[in-house]
């Protein structure tokens, strides 16, 4: 007898498009259709390069392209710094994965420089868009970041062997949480604790907590095992020490050395895929899908020609009435050659220079070329309930969580060669500490080689660094 019972019903939508897949799709049809728009495009722009690799059985394999003659201009501006590769599933119809290829431009927007489509996620595919990429553009992006793909990974070091791959740590933090959340028996306190320990040793970017990592991360271990099973903690224990053998891929003490203005995740290239979500399926051909991306990014660098002219009228006005940064003078000074979205993150470092103190702390054997002091001023409320400043009171709010192993906020020597917080060779900017120091000296005479070569690191620690 019939029954209107769905329990009985052994397969679902999914199931009938995967058997019919082969049937309602024309792989070859598809592939010379995209053939012939990037031949079009190519032949309107020599530069808008594209290859497609084909299977035995005639079907798309790889696909590369450049996504519009714009990749070439954010390539050239940030000097060919940095790339940000993901890939996304369920964007075609083919079960091919999208894989974009993203950097920054001058006003920190996201740029996808080209695009991919792969049928396996393995490092003979990785390798043959790396290829590509670098025969395009001219040379590997001097910083690659990913998220732990180990195909990816194999991958980069044998075809961008000049490139330093660095991991996503979004990616990072989600697997730590998969891992260790389970295993902690203890109350939420110490779960809250175990997190703002991990995303201290992960944002702590001052190069003194190198030589310190170790160690931190060996006490890191030990509330994670005081506060977890004993079967638990030695079944993550491995994990846990490959993560910290990796600590070069992903901790900011490390990886701040390089210029990636501030980028330390994928997310980016993951919102740029989100919005992709929007108009394309897996019903999607790959035809619709360069189309979508061509007109999507098309629409980002008509947003960033806007920002510039904008840039521009501001200037002028500023010009007219002369009221640029006169609050600042140093930042006046040093922003004059910068396009606006690096003036706003030079003033929002100006802006923290009065909860830091300035002291000499040491000179050259001839006296000349002075160390200084640079240390951050503590909030506390005296006796008086009024708030004063004070040198020795326990951090309490200096990171999301406010959990510090009572440590206090550690002073900092700079010269103005830079910082060790690492703040000016991540984003090819001065520091909070520097332009303090040069506030402290009443120096207004920066030279553009002075803010280009920032970048000589001497000393300076800072608990949670915050830059």
């Amino acid at each position: 007898m019939a029954t209107n019972d769905r329990r009985d019903v052994s397969f679902n939508v999914k199931d009938i498009e995967n058997l019919f897949r082969g049937e309602l799709v024309n792989r070859p049809l598809d592939c010379t259709d995209l053939y012939r728009y990037f031949q079009t495009r190519v032949a309107n722009n020599a530069r808008l390069s594209f290859n497609i690799d084909i299977n035995a059985d005639g079907e798309l394999d790889k696909i590369f392209f450049v996504v519009n003659q714009g990749a070439y201009q954010v390539w050239r501006a940030t000097e060919g710094s940095i790339i940000l590769f993901d890939t996304k599933h369920g964007t075609n119809r083919y079960g091919l994965k999208l894989g974009l290829l993203s950097s920054v431009d001058s006003n920190g927007r996201t740029q996808v420089l080209a695009a991919s489509f792969i049928e396996s996620e393995n490092t003979e595919s990785f390798n043959w868009v790396f290829e590509q990429f670098k025969i395009t553009f001219g040379a590997a992006p001097k910083v690659v970041y990913t998220d732990s793909d180990k195909a990816m990974e194999a991958a980069i070091s044998q075809t961008w062997q000049e490139s330093t791959h660095l991991l996503c740590t979004f990616h990072l933090w989600k697997n730590f949480y998969e891992h260790i959340h389970s295993i902690i028996k203890t109350d939420d306190e110490a779960w809250k604790t175990i997190c703002s320990n991990w995303w201290r040793l992960c944002k702590e970017s001052d190069v003194a907590m190198q030589a310190e990592f170790d160690s931190e991360w060996m006490t890191f271990e030990e509330t994670i095992k005081a506060n977890s099973s004993p079967e638990g903690f030695e079944k993550q224990q491995q994990w846990l020490q490959s993560v910290c053998s990796r600590k070069k891929k992903w901790a900011s003490c490390f990886t701040w050395s390089h210029c990636t203005f501030g980028i330390h995740s994928t997310a980016q290239a993951e919102a740029i895929h989100l919005s992709l979500a929007h108009f394309c399926s897996k019903h999607s051909t790959a035809l619709d899908i360069a189309n979508d991306i061509e007109v999507m990014c098309e629409g980002q660098q008509r947003k960033t020609k806007l920002h510039d002219e904008h840039q521009i009228m501001a200037d002028l006005f500023n010009a007219v009435i002369g009221r640029q940064y006169k609050a600042n003078p140093i930042v006046d000074r040093i922003g004059r050659d910068l396009v606006l979205f690096a003036r706003h993150l030079l003033t929002a470092q100006a802006a923290q220079i009065v909860h830091y103190d300035c002291t000499i702390s040491s000179r050259g054997e001839d006296g000349t070329n002075p160390t200084y002091m640079v240390s951050r001023q503590n909030f506390a409320t005296d006796t008086g309930g009024s708030l004063c400043f004070s040198s020795d009171v326990h951090s309490n709010n200096d990171f999301d969580y406010g959990i510090h192993n009572g440590s206090t906020y550690r002073k900092h020597t700079t010269t103005f060669c830079g910082c060790s917080c690492q703040f000016t060779s991540c984003w090819r900017l001065p520091c909070r500490h520097v332009l303090r120091l040069l506030l402290a000296i009443g120096s207004t005479n920066v030279t553009a080689k002075v803010i280009n070569d920032i970048q000589t690191i001497v000393s300076c620690v800072e608990s949670s660094s915050r830059l």
